[in-house]
This record gives structure tokens, C-alpha cells and sequence, in this order.
């Protein structure tokens, strides 16, 4: 495809029209995701587990970069996988992790008392 409004990179034509239309797509998107992303936080829903809502963006960006070129889009999904993967284990296992450290120490409180509130009743 070549003519106005056509590039072409790396044996990809690219419409400059159709590029133009996916960029805005995807700034609309990142607006809206943003806003979602603010009301997850707000509510808690979100906590521990951000690193899936950016897995989430990362699935829309893929699927409108698929619109100009499929295979490219597949290539960089394989690419985000391998290097996000351990990512979203690690912080799911931190998360755990901080769940149980949690759990722990209101079991010891509640098995020795909270100090804090002994002396606070003292007073």
C-alpha cells in the first residue's frame, strides 16, 4: 500500500489514518482505564493485585497494535509474557506474604494482648 497518508517500516505498511484512529482509541482507553483504576484503588478491590490491571493494558495496547500488524502484536505478547510473568508471581507471593505477616501478628496481639491498649486502658 503505497500512497498518502502510507508508510512503510520493517515490511509493515502502515496507514497513517488507521495509526491515527488506534492512538486515539487507545489515549480514550487509558482515560477511562485510569479512572477505573483510581475507583479499584479507592475501594480496596485493587490491593495486592495492581500488577493484573496492568496486565489488563497491556491486552487492550496489544489488541489495538494488532490492528495494524498481527504478527508484530504477537510477537510483543510473547515478549510481555516472558518478562511479566515473574512480575505478577512475585507480587501476588508479596501480597501473600504481607497477608500472612498480618494474620500472624493479630493472632500474637490477640493471644498476648496489645501492649498499647493495656496501657492506654491504664490511663
Amino acid at each position: 500500500m503505497i500512497g498518502a497518508g502510507c508508510g512503510s517500516y520493517v515490511g509493515i505498511t502502515i496507514s497513517l489514518p488507521v495509526l491515527a484512529a488506534v492512538y486515539l482509541a487507545l489515549l480514550l482507553f487509558g482515560v477511562g482505564y485510569n479512572w477505573l483504576t483510581s475507583q479499584a484503588e479507592k475501594t480496596g478491590f485493587i490491593r495486592g493485585y495492581t500488577s493484573l490491571f496492568v496486565v489488563g493494558g497491556v491486552v487492550v495496547t496489544l489488541a489495538a497494535s494488532a490492528v495494524i500488524s498481527l504478527a508484530f502484536a504477537l510477537v510483543t505478547a510473547g515478549a510481555f509474557v516472558f518478562s511479566g510473568a515473574p512480575m505478577i508471581v512475585g507480587s501476588m507471593i508479596r501480597h501473600k506474604r504481607e497477608e500472612m505477616r498480618q494474620l500472624q501478628q493479630a493472632r500474637e496481639e490477640a493471644r498476648h494482648g496489645n501492649p498499647s491498649e493495656e496501657m492506654a486502658a491504664k490511663l
